[in-house]
C-alpha cells in the first residue's frame, strides 16, 4: 500500500485529491510497525525449525564409534542410499572396461631403431681388432643403453660371425612380434618376461640368452590412456545405475551393541528420524539469512498489495500459522524420505489461501515455501521447482471455487503437475528407470488426493475461526431455500422483490469496477432483513393497506424506519451470517437522514435535531457495501417515480415515451449518487469518479431494461405505462 494514497471524491461538482490526515497516516505507520514485527517473528521461528532438531535425538553416534547398545528399527522403511548409490557409481567408472587405451604405432618403430642402434654397437666392438676381449666386455658392460651383464657381453663377443648374425635378426623378429601385441604400463614386466618364450627353439643357449638380453631393454608400452574417450565411457556406465534402495523392516537391528559404527548406519539412522547430524555455525546464519530475505520479499508485497491483510490482524496471524505449520511438516517428512517428500501437499496451502485470501498471495506465500522446502531437502532444486509448480497449478484450479467437485477437479490437476514436474526433473537428469517413475507416479497421486482433502476440510473451518467468507458460503446463503431468506419472501414479499432488484444493479456493477459480485449479490439479498421484524410498516410491503405513517408522528416513525438497519444485524447476527454481510446490513444506509420524515418533522416544528433522523451508521466501508447502499437508493427512488406517475410521459408514439422513461431514470440515478456524495456517506469506502461513472451507466441501462413502455394487444391487456396511452388512443377511434 503506498504511503500516500489518493482517493478521488466529487464534491459540488468538482474533484479534488486529498491524502491521509493525522489519524490515517498514524494507523498506517501502527499496520507497518504490526507487519515488521510479524514478518520479523516469523523469521525466527521458522529459521529455527529449519535448523535445529525438534524432537530430542535417539541416537548420537558418528561413524568409527563403537556402539555401546543395539538400535532397532521403529517402522518399516524404504529409502534410496545415497552412500551405496555412490559406491555403485564410482565402481561402475572405475571399471577397466571402461578405460580406453590407444594402440601407439610409433612405439614399436622407435624400439626397433633403438635395438639396431644397440646391435651396431654391440658389432662395432666385436669387430674391433685392437681391444683385447676383457676390454670388450667392460666396455659393453659400461654402456647403460644395452644393461648388459659380463657373462651375457662375453658371450656375444664370442659368438661366430653366423652365429651373431642368427642372434641379431632373431631379436628384430622377436621385438617386432612383442610389440605389435597390446603392452600396457602396468603389464610392461610380463611383457618383457614373455621374450624368452618367443626365441626360436634351433638357437643354442648361449644364442638364445644373447637374444633376450638384447630385446628386453626395448620392449616398451605402446597403450596410451585416451582421458577424453574414458570420461565419455564412464560418464554412461555413470548414467546407467540405478538408485540403489535399502528397505528396513519394522524391529530390525541397524546397530547391534558393540558393533563399529558404518557411515551406512548412519544413512539408515538419518531416514528413520533417529539421527540429526551436526549443524555449523555458517549453516545456522546461512539459514536465518535467507529465511530473513523471503520475509522481507513477503513485507514488501503484503505492504504494498495486501491490503487485505495488512488491515486484519487475524489474516495475519492465519498466514503465520500457516506458514508454520507447513514448515513443521516439512521438516518431519522431506528430510531422509525419498518418497514422502513427493507426496507432501504443498499445493493445500497454495489453495487454501487461494480460496480465503488471495490468489497472489498465494502464489507468493508458494514460491517462499517452495524454497524453504528446497532447503529443508538438502538445497534440493527438485523439490523447490515441483513444489512451486504443484503449488501454483493448485492455486488456479480453486481460485473462486463455487463447487464442491472444483476441489475434486484441483486435486487432479495437481496430481498432474506433480508427475510432469518430477518426470521433467529425472529426464534432465538421467534418472528415469521405469519401476521409480511408477512409485513417484503413485506418490503425484496421493499429493493431489491430500491436498484436496486438507483445502477442502480446512477452508470452512479456517475461514469462520479467522472471521473469512468463502465462496461456497455466499453461494449457500444465496439459495432461496435459507431460512432468512424464506421468512423474508413470506413476511415481506415486496422487500423480497426490492432485494432481488438491487442485487442485480449492484452485481452488475461490481463486475464493471473490480469489486466482489458474488459478496454484492448475496448482501444485497440480505441488506434489508431487518424488515420482516415489522413488514407493514414499508412502504413495499403496503399493498391495498392503509399506512400506518399516517397516524405516527414522524419522529417515531423515523425510529421504527431506523431500527431495521439494527434490527437486521441483530438477526444477521443470529443467524451466523458471515462478518462481511453483516457489515454491509449495518452500513447500507450509513449515518444518512431518514429525508422524507425529517422533512415532514421540519414542516410541523422548528426545533428539530437532525441526529434523531440519522441512521446508526457507520458509513460504507468498502466498494461492495457502497454498491448496496446506491443501488438501494436508485432502486426506492426509481420505483418511486414510477408509482407517482413520472413515468407517464405525453408523446405520440412508444419512441417518445421511452426517451421520457429513460431521461427520467437516467435524472433519478444521477441524483442519488450526486446526493450520498454530497452527504459524504462515500468518503470511508475506495471508489473512484471512474467508478460512479460506471456504476451510474450500469444502473441506467438496467433500469430502463425494468421499467420499458410497453402496448396494449388486442382485447384490451395492458402491458405497463405505454398500454394507457394505447388505451385512450383507441377509445377515442372507437368514438
Amino acid at each position: 500500500m503506498p504511503l500516500l494514497r489518493k482517493r478521488k471524491t466529487v464534491s459540488s461538482g468538482r474533484t479534488t485529491s486529498t491524502v491521509p490526515g493525522r489519524g490515517d497516516r498514524n494507523s498506517f505507520w501502527s499496520q507497518q510497525f504490526r507487519l515488521g514485527v510479524f514478518c520479523s517473528a516469523l523469521t525466527v521461528v521458522l529459521a529455527t525449525v529449519m535448523v535445529f532438531q525438534l524432537m530430542p535425538s535417539q541416537v548420537a553416534l558418528e561413524a568409527g564409534q563403537v556402539a555401546t547398545n543395539t538400535v532397532k528399527a521403529p517402522a518399516k522403511v524404504r529409502f534410496v542410499s545415497q552412500i551405496l548409490t555412490a559406491q555403485a557409481k564410482q565402481q561402475a567408472a572405475n571399471d577397466p572396461a571402461n578405460i580406453v587405451y590407444d594402440h601407439d604405432r610409433t612405439v614399436a618403430q622407435a624400439s626397433s631403431k633403438s635395438l639396431l642402434d644397440a646391435i651396431s654397437q654391440v658389432a662395432k666392438i666385436r669387430d674391433n681388432t685392437l681391444m683385447a676381449l676383457e676390454d670388450k666386455v667392460r666396455t659393453l658392460t659400461a654402456n647403460a643403453n644395452l644393461g648388459l651383464g659380463s657373462d651375457t657381453a662375453r658371450q656375444m663377443l664370442q659368438l661366430t660371425a653366423d652365429d651373431w648374425r642368427t642372434v641379431t635378426a632373431e631379436s628384430t623378429r622377436v621385438l617386432d612380434r612383442v610389440m605389435a601385441q597390446p603392452v600396457y604400463a602396468d603389464q610392461l614386466t610380463e611383457a618383457r618376461n614373455q621374450v624368452s618364450d618367443m626365441i626360436g627353439r634351433d638357437l643354442s643357449a648361449a644364442q638364445a640368452n644373447c637374444v633376450a638380453a638384447l630385446v628386453r631393454p626395448f620392449v616398451n608400452s605402446n597403450m596410451v590412456f585416451n582421458a577424453q574417450a574414458t570420461q565419455l565411457r564412464q560418464d554412461d556406465a555413470v548414467a546407467k545405475v540405478e538408485p540403489v534402495y535399502v528397505e528396513v523392516e519394522k524391529g530390525q537391528a541397524i546397530i547391534r551393541d558393540g558393533e563399529v559404527v558404518k557411515p551406512t548406519d548412519l544413512e539408515t539412522l538419518e531416514a528413520l528420524g533417529l539421527r540429526q547430524p551436526a549443524i555449523s555455525w555458517q549453516e545456522i546464519i546461512g539459514t536465518y539469512g535467507v529465511v530473513a530475505l523471503l520475509m522481507l520479499g513477503l513485507f514488501l508485497y503484503i505492504l504494498h498489495f495486501g491490503e487485505q491483510v495488512l488491515v486484519r490482524q487475524r489474516l495475519l496471524l492465519m498466514l503465520g500459522i500457516v506458514m508454520f505449520l507447513t514448515v513443521v511438516g516439512a521438516k518431519f517428512a522431506i528430510p531422509g524420505h525419498a518418497i514422502l517428500a513427493y507426496m507432501f501437499p504443498l499445493a493445500a496451502v497454495s489453495m487454501l489461501l487461494a480460496v480465503l485470501l488471495d490468489v497472489r498471495l498465494a502464489l507468493v506465500v508458494t514460491v517462499i515455501l517452495g524454497l524453504l522446502i528446497g532447503m529443508l531437502a538438502e538445497n534440493s532444486m527438485e523439490m523447490v521447482i515441483i513444489s512451486i509448480v504443484t503449488g501454483t497449478v493448485g492455486a488456479f484450479a480453486i481460485w473462486r471455487a463455487e463447487r464442491s467437485t472444483n476441489f475434486v477437479f484441483a486435486g487432479v490437476f495437481v496430481s498432474l503437475a506433480d508427475f510432469m514436474a518430477i518426470l521433467a526433473m529425472r529426464l534432465i537428469g538421467g534418472n528415469y528407470d521405469p519401476m521409480g517413475l511408477a512409485t513417484l507416479a503413485g506418490a503425484s497421486v496421493v499429493n493431489g488426493a491430500l491436498s484436496a482433502s486438507l483445502t477442502f476440510a480446512a477452508f470452512s473451518v479456517m475461514g469462520s475461526i479467522f472471521g473469512i467468507t468463502t465462496v461456497l458460503q455466499l453461494l449457500e446463503l444465496a439459495h432461496p431455500n435459507q431460512p432468512l431468506l424464506r421468512r423474508l419472501m413470506r413476511e415481506a414479499p415486496g422487500t423480497y422483490h426490492h432485494s432481488i432488484v438491487v442485487s442485480n444493479l449492484a452485481e452488475q456493477a461490481a463486475e464493471l469496477i473490480g469489486g466482489d459480485p458474488l459478496l454484492v449479490r448475496v448482501g444485497a439479498f440480505y441488506h434489508d432483513i431487518g424488515k420482516v421484524v415489522r413488514p407493514y410498516f414499508f412502504v413495499e410491503n403496503q399493498a391495498n393497506v392503509e399506512n400506518v405513517h399516517d397516524r405516527l408522528d414522524p419522529k417515531t416513525s423515523a425510529q421504527i424506519i431506523q431500527n431495521h438497519v439494527s434490527d437486521g444485524v441483530q438477526l444477521a447476527q443470529k443467524s451466523r451470517l458471515p462478518n462481511r454481510i453483516v457489515d454491509i446490513v449495518a452500513q447500507h444506509h450509513g449515518d444518512g437522514l431518514v429525508g422524507y420524515f425529517y422533512h415532514r418533522a421540519t414542516e410541523q416544528q422548528t426545533d428539530v435535531n437532525p441526529e434523531d433522523y440519522r441512521y446508526p451508521g457507520p458509513r460504507p466501508r468498502s466498494k461492495e457495501a457502497a454498491l448496496v447502499m446506491l443501488a438501494d437508493s436508485v432502486e426506492a427512488a426509481v420505483r418511486a417515480a414510477s408509482q407517482s406517475g413520472k413515468f407517464d410521459a405525453e408523446g405520440s408514439n412508444g419512441a417518445g415515451e421511452r426517451s421520457a422513461i429513460s431521461e427520467t431514470i437516467a435524472l433519478k440515478v444521477s441524483q442519488v449518487i450526486e446526493a450520498r456524495l454530497a452527504e459524504g456517506q462515500l468518503d470511508e469506502c475506495d471508489l473512484t469518479l471512474k467508478d460512479l461513472d460506471l456504476i451510474r451507466r450500469t444502473f441506467i441501462s438496467i433500469l430502463e431494461g425494468i421499467y420499458h413502455p410497453r402496448i396494449e394487444y388486442p382485447g384490451g391487456t395492458q402491458q405497463g405505462n405505454g398500454g394507457k396511452k394505447i388505451a385512450r388512443q383507441a377509445e377515442s377511434g372507437a368514438r
